[in-house]
């Protein structure tokens, strides 16, 4: 359960939200992205409620606003991490 999190971030600006596994990162963002919406409280985007959005605009925000990367090893690197295993 995430409670009392605020946090502003300045137009123009790129910010990561990074964390250990099980601690929210995938929960935050989908509240952010509006994949789903929250129980209680809100998700404001420049003073807007996400949830109030319309579809079109949410859409437009996804597309041209945010970005996400995961971080999932490549097969490159697991194969070298083995390596590194391996080796001692």
């Amino acid at each position: 359960m995430l409670r009392g999190a605020t946090w502003r971030v300045a137009r123009g600006t790129s910010h990561a939200l990074v964390g250990a596994s099980g601690a929210g990162k995938s929960s935050i963002l989908g509240l952010f992205l509006r994949l789903y919406d929250a129980q209680r409280g809100a998700v404001r985007v420049d003073g807007a409620d996400v949830a109030a959005s319309p579809a079109p605009r949410v859409a437009a925000f996804r597309r041209d606003e945010a970005a996400v990367v995961e971080q999932v090893p490549g097969p490159r690197l697991l194969a070298r991490e083995r390596e590194r295993e391996r080796a001692g």
